[in-house]
């Protein structure tokens, strides 16, 4: 079974998704649990969990671009130099929601909540690199690979 890029980056995406709504989800149950203690509100963390989903899911979108790109580039150093470069713009991306976070107020944003996110990335790629079939063959094997060269 062959896949492209974009059908594996869509799954990624959706796990992005699934995974930010039951974080923030179990955020705004510790926050209604723990209500009698001065916590603070679970709004604030919904707002972070968006910020690093919506970052995640602009790297996805990055990665497959950068990953197509790199398939047409004949020269070898080119295109390394290309997919690293990419690579540190990923990094931005979430080092910027981060930021963001952190110089926002707590009462827009969670910085706990942001970092929350943020793991949602790498936990997508390993659930769909365990759901995918084993026989299945990707274009790139990079856009697999939760660390490291290929993904974040």
């Amino acid at each position: 079974m062959e896949l492209s890029i974009g059908v594996v980056a869509n799954k990624i995406i959706v796990a992005i998704i699934c995974i930010s709504i039951l974080i923030a989800t179990g955020g705004v149950v510790f926050f209604y649990v723990s209500a009698a203690f001065p916590v603070g509100d679970g709004a604030p963390f919904v707002v972070g969990v968006t910020l690093s989903m919506l970052a995640n899911i602009a790297k996805v979108i990055m990665l497959k671009k950068a990953i197509t790109r790199v398939m047409d580039i004949n020269s070898t150093n080119s295109a390394k130099a290309y997919f690293q470069l990419q690579y540190v713009l990923r990094m931005l991306f979430t080092a910027g929601a981060l930021l963001l976070a952190a110089l926002l107020p707590d009462n827009i944003v969670s910085l706990v909540g942001a970092a929350a996110g943020v793991f949602a990335h790498p936990i997508a790629m390993h659930i769909v690199r365990f759901f995918l079939p084993k026989e299945t063959t990707v274009t790139d094997p990079a856009v697999l690979e939760p660390t490291g060269k290929g993904g974040e």
